[in-house]
């Protein structure tokens, strides 16, 4: 064999690496993004019936247009507490409009501050013949154009851009509210019994950065498990992604737009330390989340390669049970008790007959004078929100799970206030390195807990949940399934 000269050898080499960088940009994904204000005019109806006179921080909606030859899909990070199904519906419907994209491949999100509106429509039409209400339907609509606006402008401003994936740790936020429902004698007796012990967290601060053809970041996106920082009673906030996603967009410079998701957070909260009740925890809270992102985000980086874009959405019909004993009964006395309290099998589920009787009179004995003993603006939200869901029961039980794949990055995104367990096991499952799952994705379904949470009782099997023993695992197996379908 005739041997070459070292210095052409040299030269191939040369040729080999330039012709193959560490980090290319990948021309075939493109993306642009775009932020607007959404503080509601005050006085502000928020939170279930509660009403605002001041802001702590303001109320944003962030959003990300993102395609390649094959997909396009939109990112929608809204500052609310939720949106339930007509609402949601509704965004996504005016964001379709406004970019051409289908309804199913666009992803509304709320970051579940509970200084922000709860935006359930159906639920605004039981009251609004009693003259009481719960969303301010002018500012919903006002809400929505403003939403739509930014998607086309974000879709107007999409260029190139090269994505990068990683992660960084945030233990502070991240503490199991479960842990003080089941009493100390009986953890290890529930935890034989349970596939993640009792107190389970998952600290992990998913991160995805996506810089166009000069360096400079077009947007940064965090998906992270926890609940909000109360700002106190009467005040809008975002809670903690607020003031985090704002000091993340200045540090990134330019027109970086930060979208945060809210994780698996049905039954995480921050410590009681942090939870505080004041715009200044909420402060505290978004410093410290953006304190642990930003090394991350500036160097802690992964590229993820010139290989495109997968989305994948599926229509999953969840078993759920909106009439069942859990929740609209017996465990309605659980509501913050320590421990929970577990309802007897043997009650009968409510009828829908039953249900609407209920929230009549919750109803009436919320519409005496003040001075009168009346029901907690809950026992009426509580039992409206269950009535919408029931009455739509056999419509509203299909949800879009949603997949977005890019090389080794995975994002995940689930209905429901969906709780740690469940991010976990399709973490596990996961082949896909950087695997992030968010849920309040089309709030309807509220509460999801683990199959071992009926059984120990508690807040997420109380009020708020229509949920079966079987609805977790269910979406555990259809989020598995369409994540490894994922190209």
């Amino acid at each position: 064999m005739m041997k070459m000269p070292l210095s052409f050898l040299g030269f191939v080499a040369f040729l080999l690496s330039a012709a193959v960088p560490v980090a290319t940009a990948d021309t075939r994904i493109r993306a642009g993004a775009a932020t607007v204000d959404v503080t509601p005019p005050l006085p502000a109806i928020y939170d279930l019936m509660q009403v605002a006179t001041r802001i702590g921080q303001p109320l944003h909606a962030r959003v990300l247009y993102l395609e390649d030859d094959d997909d396009r899909v939109v990112f929608v990070a809204t500052d609310c507490e939720g949106l339930l199904r007509s609402a949601y519906e509704a965004i996504r419907s005016a964001v379709s409009g406004a970019t051409g994209v289908p309804p199913r491949h666009i992803v509304v999100n709320s970051n579940h501050s509970h200084n922000a509106p709860w935006f359930n429509l159906d639920f605004e039409a039981l009251l609004a013949p009693h003259g009481l209400h719960q969303v301010d339907m002018g500012y919903f609509r006002a809400l929505v154009g403003k939403v739509a606006d930014a998607a086309r402008r974000a879709q107007a401003a999409r260029r190139p851009v090269t994505v990068w994936a990683g992660s960084a740790q945030l233990p502070e936020l991240s503490w199991n509210r479960r842990t003080g429902y089941v009493r100390p004698e009986d953890v290890d007796k529930a935890n034989r019994r349970r596939k993640y012990p009792i107190g389970v967290t998952d600290p992990t601060l998913g991160l995805v950065r996506l810089d166009g053809a000069d360096g400079q970041p077009v947007a940064a996106l965090t998906i992270y498990a926890s609940h909000y920082v109360s700002a106190g009673p009467g005040t809008i906030s975002p809670s903690y992604p607020g003031p985090a996603m704002a000091e993340i967009e200045r540090e990134l410079g330019g027109r970086c737009v930060a979208l945060f998701f809210q994780g698996c957070a049905g039954n995480i909260t921050p410590p009681s330390e942090l939870l505080g009740d004041s715009p200044e925890s909420v402060e505290k809270a978004g410093r410290l989340l953006a304190g642990r992102a930003l090394p991350a985000l500036r160097e802690g980086m992964e590229p993820v390669g010139a290989g495109g874009l997968d989305f994948r959405t599926e229509k999953v019909v969840l078993p759920l049970a909106p009439l069942g004993v859990h929740g609209a009964r017996a465990l309605a006395g659980s509501l913050f008790a320590r421990p929970a309290v577990v309802a007897p099998a043997d009650l009968p589920p409510l009828t829908l007959a039953d249900l609407e009787r209920r929230f009549d009179g919750a109803l009436e004995r919320y519409k005496r004078p003040p001075t009168d003993r009346r029901p907690y603006p809950l026992d009426v939200t509580g039992l409206g929100d269950r009535l919408t869901l029931a009455r739509n029961l056999e419509e509203w039980s299909a949800y879009d799970f949603q997949v977005l794949r890019a090389g080794p990055l995975c994002l995940v995104f689930l209905p429901g206030e969906t709780c740690i367990e469940v991010a976990l096991e399709i973490k596990r499952l996961s082949p896909y390195r950087h695997t992030f799952v968010s849920a309040y994705n089309d709030l309807t379904p509220v509460y999801i807990p683990d199959e071992a949470a009926f059984e120990e009782g508690g807040y997420e099997v109380g009020p708020w949940c229509y949920s079966t023993p079987e609805t977790a695992r269910v979406m555990v197996q259809k989020a598995s399934d369409l994540v490894k379908s994922a190209r």
